[in-house]
């Protein structure tokens, strides 16, 4: 009987979450029980998220296949512990729904037309697996970093909703639309070495990106002399920003590597 006692004991502190002191058996059996349903909660948010996903880009596969990656590898980073609680997890997600919708209407310029979407989890995903970025106003960052450029996004929503830090990234890596495009391209290169570090480590990822799709699989629209020079233009960037992420400007540096060996072969 006092065995049975003591399991229903336990178990309604389980349920009130309630600990005692004096007694370490419950308070350990509470917390584990506290971080299986924090880890649910946060399995259940990105379910969620991808259900709002999928009706937004019509169930696109290689978008759903991005969002599942990039998921994954969040969730693997919080259960080890290393370096995300679950209330940056929570945000991480609302940033990839918020991006989702606000990008719903825009399109890559592959040859199969992609919904947008799929490039910013791209260089969130990017960041968080080649750069081990474990910070999550800078993930965050990469998620948002086109809004304001490409949406009706403002500044002081992000502010609002994402917070001080992460509005102050997408600022810096904001171009100025109201400039001709030569202008915003050659002051994203003056301008490069003076980011903080979480600015130009979206840009380095946001160039990884943006530079692997022009080398492998470039807008059906672009001839090689607008190839080239957009390769040409990203190496400019990335190698004036500052030294934040090796993994990350090693991977630019072998994208460029082989877009120019290929060239030198065909």
């Amino acid at each position: 009987m006092k065995r049975t006692s003591q399991l229903f004991t336990t178990l309604l502190l389980i349920i009130f979450g309630v600990t005692y002191a004096d007694d370490t058996i419950p308070h350990q059996i509470t917390w584990k029980t506290q971080q299986a349903d924090a880890k649910q909660e946060i399995a259940d948010h990105f379910l969620r998220a991808r259900k709002i996903l999928q009706s937004l880009v019509k169930d696109h596969p290689a978008v759903m296949q991005q969002f599942d990656s990039f998921s994954k590898s969040v969730q693997q980073i919080y259960v080890a512990g290393e370096g995300l609680v679950s209330s940056d997890v929570h945000r991480i997600i609302d940033a990839t729904i918020f991006a989702s919708a606000q990008h719903r209407k825009q399109t890559r310029k592959d040859t199969t037309q992609t919904p947008y979407v799929i490039h910013p989890i791209g260089v969130a995903e990017s960041l968080v697996n080649l750069g081990h970025v474990r910070d999550p106003d800078v993930i965050i960052g990469a998620l948002l970093h086109d809004t304001v450029e490409d949406t009706e996004t403002t500044f002081e929503m992000l502010k609002s909703l994402f917070g001080s830090r992460v509005e102050g990234f997408v600022r810096e890596v904001t171009d100025d639309k109201s400039l001709l495009q030569a202008d915003r391209k050659r002051l994203q290169v003056e301008h490069a070495s003076h980011k903080s570090a979480g600015a130009a480590q979206i840009k380095l990822a946001d160039k990884l990106y943006n530079m692997t799709n022009v080398a492998t699989n470039p807008p059906p629209d672009w001839d090689k002399a607008r190839q080239d020079a957009y390769i040409e233009w990203g190496k400019q960037v990335t190698d004036h920003l500052p030294w934040v992420n090796a993994p990350l400007k090693n991977a630019i540096d072998t994208v460029v590597k082989n877009y120019q060996t290929k060239k030198t072969t065909q």
